[in-house]
Parts: structure tokens; C-alpha cells; sequence
């Protein structure tokens, strides 16, 4: 007889869990701080980095929900995924456009946000099976 997976016996939830958990909080810390010298230069260059951060925010919560809601379909952890870092980043502009003095609300870093975590929830959804410590 099998025996039930736990956080206690199944660490890479946990691990998972975590690593996703400090991704948003760089995440948080980037995006209420005033914007770095320089970084205006480059045309977009914050459209970038917000699209890597929200497809990293993405593949480690699917990596992690997924361990932690078994039985679930892939396709329902991917569109989850993506629903979380999707309201994680429209709530963080809301908050920049609130609290930080040079910081905006911009409607293109929501959509980098939400097309980041598509390409990587997508990209996990369908490849995750082979690729071992990802499933």
C-alpha cells in the first residue's frame, strides 16, 4: 500500500512552495522601490525583465501546486498559475501606483506580467511531464 504523500515526506513541495514564495517577494521588493539610474535608457527594458519575472513566478508556482494539489489536471494548475501571478502583478502596479512616488500604474507591465506567466505555465503544462523535477 502506498502511502500518502505529506509536506513531511515529500519535501519538494515544500521546497517548491518556497522558492515561489521568494520569487514574489524579489518580485515585490523590485516593483515598490524607485526605478534604478539608468534603466530609463533602454526602450522596454522594463517590459522584459517584468515578462521573465512573472514567467519565473509562474513555472515555480506550477511546479509547486501541482505537487501540492494532487489529482488535479495540469491544464487547471496551469490556468491557477497564471490567475495567481496574473493578480499578484495588477495588484503590485495598483500598489506602485499608490505608494511609490515615480511609479505609475502601466497597463504594459500587467500585460508582460500576464503573457510571462502564460509562456511559462504553457511551456510547463506541456513539457513538465518530461522533464523530471518539474513534475
Amino acid at each position: 500500500m502506498r502511502e500518502e504523500r505529506t509536506w513531511r515526506n515529500d519535501p519538494s513541495r515544500a521546497a517548491w512552495i518556497g522558492v515561489a514564495l521568494a520569487i514574489a517577494g524579489l518580485i515585490l521588493w523590485g516593483s515598490l522601490f524607485r526605478r534604478p539610474p539608468g534603466t530609463e535608457e533602454v526602450r522596454n527594458l522594463d517590459k522584459v525583465i517584468h515578462f521573465a519575472a512573472y514567467a519565473l513566478l509562474a513555472l515555480t508556482l506550477c511546479a509547486g501546486l501541482f505537487r501540492l494539489c494532487r489529482g488535479w489536471r495540469r491544464r487547471y494548475v496551469v490556468l491557477l498559475c497564471v490567475g495567481l501571478a496574473t493578480v499578484y502583478g495588477v495588484c503590485l502596479e495598483c500598489a506602485q501606483g499608490l505608494f511609490v512616488a515615480d511609479r505609475v500604474f502601466d497597463l504594459g507591465d500587467v500585460t508582460a506580467d500576464f503573457l510571462g506567466s502564460v509562456c511559462a505555465a504553457s511551456v510547463w503544462g506541456a513539457a513538465g511531464k518530461r522533464i523530471p523535477f518539474l513534475s
